[in-house]
């Protein structure tokens, strides 16, 4: 059972990590609160605050549309499946890679990407 990350329960985690990955800088929130009014920069020239709410808005954005490669990446058979389906495809019995292909595209299936 694999144990889901999501950043989105905790406000001031979003903000530090889509300004980490915007400017790969970490910024730290005073006094419990993500307005911006409270933020000690570690940088000379930090982004305005409408900046700052527009980097915020576009890393849920994209958080947001990559949610199914999640998903898909913690249902996939394992590695091990697959190698051990080969080997035996390889000996000329294709039942076990005939079924991680089934179980790859019902993953697939279950978590479309989104158009």
């Amino acid at each position: 059972m694999s144990v889901e990350f999501d950043p989105f329960g905790d406000e001031n985690l979003v903000a530090a990590l889509a300004l980490e990955e915007k400017y790969g800088i970490e910024a730290f929130f005073a006094q419990g609160s993500m307005d911006y009014a409270n933020i000690q920069w570690k940088i000379d020239n930090p982004p305005t605050q409408s900046q700052y709410k527009e980097i915020v808005r576009e890393f849920k954005d994209s958080h947001k549309r990559s949610q199914y490669k999640r998903d898909r990446l913690s249902n996939y058979p394992s590695t091990g499946d697959f190698l051990d389906a080969y080997y035996w495809a390889q000996k000329g019995d294709n039942t076990k890679m005939d079924e991680w292909v089934d179980n790859c595209d019902k993953v697939k299936s279950d978590y479309p990407k989104p158009s």
